[in-house]
């Protein structure tokens, strides 16, 4: 290692006040990259600061701060590993669903920040010649994040996401029951939809590289009936038309080379 990079290191270590050595010249440093790596934690998950409160999430990012600091100087992507802290997160024992609102405050962030693409228009999909709809291969759009859920973390994401004052728990009759969420970029903002078993089946296919015909048989399980074709290209469509997809290429097993 270079001398350089061995300084390098023994400042970075400093900073987080595991080095042999200090100065209080580094405290005021490494004060300033704690105050960041905490405000940016509570910034990308805004949905469990409201949910707990802001003291008890300070003192919750002081503990995540210690076991993972910062990798990335781009503050905005800090706390990928978030939510599987809080899943292991003694005090946050009576929330277990905690966790799972992490995960969605990430999906929402991956969504905002994954790169422009425009959405397959549904109708294009809709005029498929019904002959190639099989060998149909889809791409997911670069913004799309999926995930399911064995609380109703999508129901409880959403009430308190939003700017406005929380409503009063009295009055809210929450079905607990597992749900299955989709983030989308179509047009500029995050969408987030609730979505069924299938769809999130199909989605997870199409995710593999499976063709529609794989990708349809793949709801089956998912559902408590067999879907019929006309059924499943619905929920295709579906997705579609809530800008999951991006341009899509076709497949053939009889296709030829083309001439040279």
């Amino acid at each position: 290692m270079s001398d350089l990079a061995a300084f390098q290191d023994d400042f970075v270590r400093a900073l987080r006040r595991d080095a042999p050595f200090s100065h209080p010249a580094l405290t005021v440093h490494a004060n300033t990259v704690a105050k960041a790596a905490l405000d940016a934690l509570a910034d990308n998950y805004p949905t469990v600061e409201r949910l707990v409160g802001e003291e008890w999430m300070r003192a919750c990012a002081w503990r995540y701060l210690a076991q993972c600091p910062p990798a990335n100087p781009r503050l905005i992507t800090y706390g990928e590993s978030f939510p599987d802290f809080l899943a292991d997160f003694a005090p946050a024992g009576d929330m277990p669903y905690l966790a799972s609102i992490a995960r969605l405050d990430l999906l929402w962030r991956e969504a905002h920040l994954a790169a422009d693409s425009a959405p397959l228009p549904a109708e294009a999909l809709a005029g498929l010649d019904p002959e190639l709809r099989t060998a149909v291969r889809l791409d997911l759009a670069p913004s799309t994040r999926f995930a399911a859920f064995a609380e109703p973390a999508l129901t409880i994401w959403r009430l308190n996401r939003d700017s406005a004052p929380p409503q009063e728990s009295a009055t809210l009759e929450i079905d607990w029951v597992a749900e299955h969420a989709l983030f989308t970029r179509p047009f500029g903002t995050v969408e987030a939809a609730e979505i069924s078993a299938p769809a999130f089946a199909l989605l997870c296919a199409v995710a593999r590289g499976a063709t529609l015909e794989e990708a349809h048989a793949a709801t089956g399980s998912a559902a408590e009936r067999s879907a019929t074709p006309d059924e499943t290209w619905a929920l295709t469509l579906e997705l579609c038309a809530r800008g999951a997809f991006a341009a899509p290429s076709i497949s053939h097993p009889f296709s030829e080379e083309p001439p040279l």
